[in-house]
C-alpha cells in the first residue's frame, strides 16, 4: 500500500516499479476515493484485484485478500 500527499510522486514510483514487468507480475489497485469507509474500502480492493467475496464479512475478506496476495508470489507469479 502507497499512500501520501498530493504531488509527492506516488503514481511516479508505481510507474517506475511497474516498468518491464506484466500484468501477470504487477498487479495495481487504485483507490482514487480517500474517503471510503473501511468496508467500502474492503469492498473495492476485493473487487480490484479480482478476487470473490460476500460483502460485509471483514474477517473473511481479510483472508481471502492475504490468501490472493500470497498466490500471487507463488513461482511463475513472482512480482518483479
Amino acid at each position: 500500500m502507497l499512500t501520501g500527499e498530493v504531488g509527492t510522486g506516488k503514481t511516479t514510483l508505481i510507474t517506475s516499479c511497474s516498468n518491464g514487468c506484466t500484468k501477470s507480475e504487477f498487479q495495481p489497485a487504485f483507490v482514487f476515493n480517500p474517503r471510503l469507509s473501511v468496508s467500502q474500502f474492503f469492498d473495492f480492493m476485493m473487487a480490484d484485484f479480482g478476487i470473490p467475496y460476500e460483502s460485509g464479512q471483514k474477517g473473511q475478506m481479510l483472508l481471502k485478500l492475504n490468501s490472493g496476495f500470497w498466490s500471487a508470489t507463488r513461482p511463475g507469479n513472482a512480482p518483479c
